[in-house]
């Protein structure tokens, strides 16, 4: 999302970015533990796999909520991380931007001149399009500000 107005640009991860891996993660739990209670005593009944699957459906859908405002938004002069707490990084702090890549899931990290490495929550490739453009965008951004 951009504001052309304030010369700021925003990113922030899309519903599906948010909510997939967690229903993911849930659907391969249950999916570890009823295969492993399939040969017991006592298997998953229907009733309680419905359960653990509704449990990833809520799961989901609550961290796609309480998630919505989670990003970055690029100024002329900072980096505003947006999250539980806001982090204000200077352009001129930044030292080098990288694309580092976990499991496949491309994401942007910023490496400061204080030794701090910030992974940024958006842009990042998962489900993402447009994810290189995004980071020229932020590249752009980094080296007119220095």
């Amino acid at each position: 999302m951009n504001d052309r107005e304030s010369g700021s640009v925003s990113f922030r991860l899309g519903a599906f970015q948010l909510g997939l891996p967690v229903f993911c993660g849930f659907l391969t739990a249950t999916a570890v533990v009823y295969c492993g209670l399939a040969f017991t005593e006592q298997p998953l009944t229907r009733g309680e796999l419905m359960q653990c699957l509704s449990g990833a459906v809520v799961a989901s859908l609550a961290v796609v909520l309480l998630n919505r405002h989670y990003g970055v938004m690029l100024t002329e002069s900072d980096l505003l991380l947006q999250g539980d707490r806001r982090q204000r990084v200077s352009w001129a702090d930044v030292q080098r931007i990288e694309v580092a890549s976990i499991l496949g899931v491309r994401s942007v990290a910023v490496h400061t001149k204080y030794g701090h490495r910030k992974t940024l929550r958006a842009p990042i490739s998962l489900l993402g399009r447009k994810f290189d453009e995004k980071v020229a965008v932020v590249l752009d951004r980094w080296q007119r500000a220095i």
